[in-house]
């Protein structure tokens, strides 16, 4: 909707510099003018250290037809824009500008599998982990999995251009992540959990366009059902994410409600896009508060029709996952679990998942009451 039709490419160079590393590049353009570039790397190991590596990304788009879910459209004036009861249609559309960058530095504390291991090692035959299991061995911490902390400073400006002027949305701050990963395969687990809790803060400097503190919770658990007379593995995932910015304030001016110190309407607590409530567009609800959950049903048939198959010398699929998923969300004006828990937002889909050479590659299919989405990405939704 954003870019009608467009056509790309994308490429990635995995192993290099080092085993645990890769670089990916992707670039597009559209029939009404749009395009993007997007560049970055993973697990680069930072010089001189051992534990610690380096994920940069750099992103830009140029839009002609940007929509943002804020306020300003004439139309819908009673309710703020990307609220729970806000109108589908209350969003500003025109040409726009997006740029990011960031740089993810993870270290690897050395408890659990990681103290012996700091580059996570794993055999696989056909797409399917052999060795044995990095983590849903123990749930403690100290004996099982991984434990990372992240630290990635940011910066973000969007440009709307508007009939009355242009809109800037402006935040840069770091954001800090403590993460226990003890699934028993990172790429496609079938057993065990994920914990995180992350902080990020935007301290309103270098001309941002507030400052403000977002606090996430997340906890994700993986149920291996084992396999079939025609699956070779089937798992329950299951997802749940809580998220709340304290900094949030409102006051009254001239009559109208004024949101003071609250995250940009595309970061902090929000709904819709890529990842969480895939039906709906990106940042569709955004709010101080929301809640999500997410469950999937993961297959992968012992029958492969893509086996074998290589297009101009790429690597082979390795197996091809079906998914069947649901789930269930809200955004609201504080942290009150009794309304966030109340008629809550909801989609199902289906989904397919194909591995090869150590990327899984995602499709996902989302239908709701409001509007219906069809992903494609790289990496599990959770």
């Amino acid at each position: 909707e954003t870019y009608e039709t467009a056509v790309g490419v994308f490429g990635v160079l995995s192993r290099w510099p080092e085993e645990q590393s890769a670089i990916f590049g992707t670039a597009f353009g559209s029939a009404n003018g749009s395009w993007r570039v997007w560049f970055g790397a993973y697990d680069l190991r930072v010089p001189g250290t051992d534990r610690l590596f380096l994920s940069p990304t750099l992103m830009g788009s140029d839009y002609r037809n940007l929509k943002a879910y804020v306020d300003g459209n004439p139309e819908h004036t009673d309710v703020r824009a990307g609220a729970h009861d806000s109108d589908p249609e209350d969003f500003l559309r025109n040409e726009g500008w997006d740029g990011n960058v960031s740089l993810n530095f993870r270290y690897v504390l050395p408890w659990g599998h990681g103290k012996e291991n700091v580059i996570n090692r794993v055999k696989v035959d056909s797409g399917m982990l052999v060795s044995d299991p990095v983590g849903a061995k123990s749930w403690n911490p100290f004996r099982s999995g991984r434990t990372y902390l992240f630290v990635e400073p940011f910066f973000r400006n969007q440009e709307l251009e508007l009939d009355d002027g242009e809109r800037r949305v402006r935040s840069n701050g770091v954001k800090f992540e403590l993460r226990h990963d003890n699934t028993d395969f990172v790429l496609n687990p079938s057993d065990g959990s994920m914990k995180s809790l992350c902080v990020t803060r935007d301290w309103g400097w270098l001309e941002s366009s507030g400052d403000w503190t977002h606090l996430e919770l997340e906890y994700r658990r993986f149920i291996g059902l084992g396999g079939s007379d025609r699956h070779r593995q089937r798992v329950i995932a299951l997802d749940a994410w809580y998220s709340d910015v304290p900094t949030w304030e409102t006051e009254e001016i001239d009559g109208s409600v004024r949101v003071t110190s609250s995250a940009p309407y595309f970061e902090g607590s929000t709904l819709g896009g890529f990842y969480r409530m895939r039906a709906y567009p990106v940042s569709r609800f955004n709010d101080r508060s929301a809640v999500y959950y997410s469950a999937e049903y993961r297959a992968i048939p012992k029958w492969n029709p893509f086996k074998g198959f290589s297009l101009w010398g790429s690597p082979e699929i390795e197996w091809w996952q079906w998914v069947l998923f649901c789930e269930v969300g809200r955004v609201a004006e504080e942290f009150d679990l009794s309304e966030l828990h109340s008629d809550m937002k909801s989609d199902v889909g289906v989904g397919m998942r194909v591995y090869s050479r150590g990327l899984v590659g995602r499709l996902d299919l989302a239908v709701a009451e409001e509007s219906s989405s069809f992903v494609v990405m790289v990496g599990q939704s959770f």
